[in-house]
């Protein structure tokens, strides 16, 4: 770590431990700290607002220093404010910053909420999104379990912040390959979507999609093919039959009919699959590139050698471009 920025972090420590024990770095009568206060804040919304980071960070400094001053330091004020300024460091990804002030402020939360408060809930899940953000999976698990926890107790088990939640897990569980605790999350993530969403809603298709795709990492490929099939009928339905969100699933679908040897169903996926790559910009052609070379395999497969090297041919041309 570079000497500013363990000078930037001593200095926030400093911040925290002298409000903490009680004392003052604005001086002045309160009635001017108060107007001072007021005008800091519309700055540093207005300098978040168009990107002037740097303004905003002086500006919310300067907003902490008072509010521990005229609220004390355990205020919710206070907590808000340290929360914005650690939001100021995360955009910048200066992420040890910004995790010494999140825990304050999450400190101040706990103190002045019930063990089940709902904001303590959002709290510990925001925890676990700044974690998320900083390629902590570890971290940010612990805080969206916490998190879950309290949501279950506070709306029951079918409320969209609840299948939120599951899906942050699920995301985890899937990029450590641990398919197993994933299924069921996201099965509870279908559930609840299906439960309070209307029919062929984006987000049954999507969550139907990631579990499908959960089935497929573990080989089981005929429950993930009969998924599959239900999101692409979803999204024909929403969004007609050659949107680009449909890519992925013919792709992994027309995966599946090939290693189960259904070449027809396969060759028809990645039919699709090419006249929705071919829609795209030119700069977008590897996945063309790819759909063609492997259709070009299903029909070796299947016997049908004139159209395999018709395919062959049209590769080549587009290589020698």
């Amino acid at each position: 770590m570079h000497n500013k920025s363990l000078k930037k972090i001593d200095f926030l420590f400093v911040l925290i431990l002298f409000l903490v024990l009680g004392g003052s770095f604005a001086y002045g009568d309160k009635a001017a700290l108060r107007a001072e206060l007021k005008e800091l804040k519309k700055e540093a919304t207005m300098s978040f607002s168009f990107d002037e980071y740097e303004e905003a960070e002086k500006a919310y400094i300067r907003i902490v220093e008072i509010e521990g001053d005229l609220l004390g330091a355990d205020h919710p004020d206070l907590a808000r404010s340290l929360h914005n300024l650690a939001v100021i460091y995360e955009v910048q990804d200066k992420y040890s910053d910004a995790e010494l002030l999140y825990k304050r402020s999450l400190v101040i939360k706990e103190k002045a909420l019930e063990e089940d408060h709902i904001d303590r809930g959002t709290a510990l899940y925001n925890m676990g999104i700044f974690y998320s953000h900083w390629g902590k999976p570890s971290e940010a698990e612990s805080f969206f379990e916490q998190a879950l926890t309290i949501y279950d107790k506070n709306f029951g088990s079918n409320h969209p912040v609840t299948a939120e939640t599951l899906d942050k897990l699920v995301q985890i569980y899937v990029s450590r390959e641990e398919y197993g605790k994933a299924e069921g999350f996201a099965r509870r993530v279908v559930s609840i979507k299906e439960k309070i969403l209307r029919r062929n809603h984006p987000e049954i298709a999507e969550a139907l999609n990631t579990l499908a795709n959960i089935y497929y990492f573990q080989g089981k490929y005929d429950a993930a093919r009969d998924l599959y099939e239900r999101v692409i009928v979803m999204k024909e339905v929403v969004m007609g039959p050659d949107h680009p969100s449909l890519a992925p699933t013919l792709k992994n679908l027309g995966s599946i009919y090939q290693a189960q040897r259904n070449y027809s169903k396969a060759i028809f996926m990645n039919e699709r699959l090419i006249s929705i790559h071919e829609e795209e910009p030119a700069e977008n052609q590897k996945a063309l590139a790819e759909a063609l070379s492997n259709l070009e395999l299903l029909y070796r497969a299947k016997g049908d050698s004139a159209k395999a090297d018709l395919l062959h041919d049209r590769i080549k041309k587009n290589i020698n471009k």
